[in-house]
């Protein structure tokens, strides 16, 4: 998790990006901060009628407003007010040279907490930089906001004083442009295969990730057959392999590995695409699956685009050596 927040921190870390309703995204904060955070404290939402959508990573924008509720929440140990705010803005506010001629919307974390003096508030953004003893604070959650803001070409600033609450405003540009972009991904080659509906072998041990998966792809125009374990996948593409254009295949399976499925895979027909999916791969192991000719890898936790890419980009691989796994 460290590591992760490192590296969000750093920017090493794509956005994912989406059109997002960033007024559901603070819905669903404020359940959660009600549910979780001292009776005490009063939480306020106050949301903007017809907020555009915005291209933006849901997840990492969620990781943001959460860490800001958190800071505000210590700054009020006696209780307080958290108000969480949308509105409209001026994409002229952004400091960025890219947000040229598009409009933005504002995001606001507001408290009525104990405030920064400007000393303070001049380091926030600063890894490690905290003013919280060792035992209840790293330093590196306002990093992290500030690098995945920076991740959407925002921008965040915040207004506080000493014994005056502080309020945290991030704004995000809408991206008119990018949503023709990516709104409809593949949209003409949906599910299809060499000018026909595509057959896909889903392998997924979680079943209610599978019946989404099933779901999704069977939208898409997929016909979908499934497998909850390892020795069923190889089962069932012993007797439909030729029917089958595409494999999603999770690794971390029961009764049968995903890596041995693949080699079972492979056996059958070196030629097969398969798409691997994994919460974390050690870079030796991606690289032998390289070799074993898969075609693309799928990092867990992912968005229902992503697998839908990787399905339909996946390329047919040129013939798998021998076993490197």
């Amino acid at each position: 998790g460290v590591v992760q927040q490192l590296l969000t921190m750093a920017r090493k870390t794509e956005a994912n990006l989406e059109p997002t309703d960033l007024n559901a995204v603070m819905s669903s904060l404020v359940d959660l901060v009600k549910g979780t955070f001292p009776k005490n404290i009063a939480v306020k939402l106050d949301l903007a009628a017809g907020l555009p959508m915005v291209m933006a990573d849901p997840n990492q924008i969620n990781q943001a407003l959460l860490n800001l509720c958190v800071n505000a929440r210590d700054a009020m140990p006696n209780g307080g007010c958290l108000t969480l705010r949308t509105s409209c803005a001026d994409a002229g506010l952004l400091d960025n040279g890219n947000a040229t001629g598009e409009d933005a919307v504002a995001v606001e974390i507001s408290d009525s907490g104990t405030g920064m003096d400007e000393k303070v508030r001049e380091r926030i953004f600063e890894p490690f930089f905290t003013t919280k003893d060792a035992a209840n604070g790293t330093g590196l959650g306002l990093s992290v906001v500030y690098g995945i803001v920076k991740n959407h070409r925002g921008q965040i600033d915040v207004t506080t004083a000493p014994g005056a609450g502080s309020a945290f405003r991030i704004l995000i540009p809408i991206g008119k442009q990018e949503f023709d972009e990516q709104d409809e991904p593949h949209a003409n080659g949906t599910g299809k295969h060499n000018g026909r509906y595509a057959t896909a072998l889903v392998v997924e041990d979680e079943e209610t990730m599978l019946h989404l998966l099933r779901n999704l792809l069977a939208e898409r125009g997929y016909r979908v057959l499934t497998a909850i374990d390892g020795e069923e996948a190889t089962a069932r593409y012993r007797r439909n392999g030729d029917d089958i254009d595409v494999v999603l295949l999770d690794l971390d399976l029961p009764k049968i590995s995903g890596a041995e499925v693949l080699r079972n895979i492979r056996a059958r027909n070196p030629d097969a695409r398969v798409v691997v999916t994994s919460g974390y791969l050690e870079p030796a192991l991606k690289s032998a699956l390289a070799r074993e000719g898969v075609s693309r890898f799928v990092h867990k936790p992912y968005m229902p685009q992503e697998i839908i890419a990787a399905l339909e980009d996946a390329p047919e691989p040129e013939h798998a050596g021998e076993s490197a796994i």
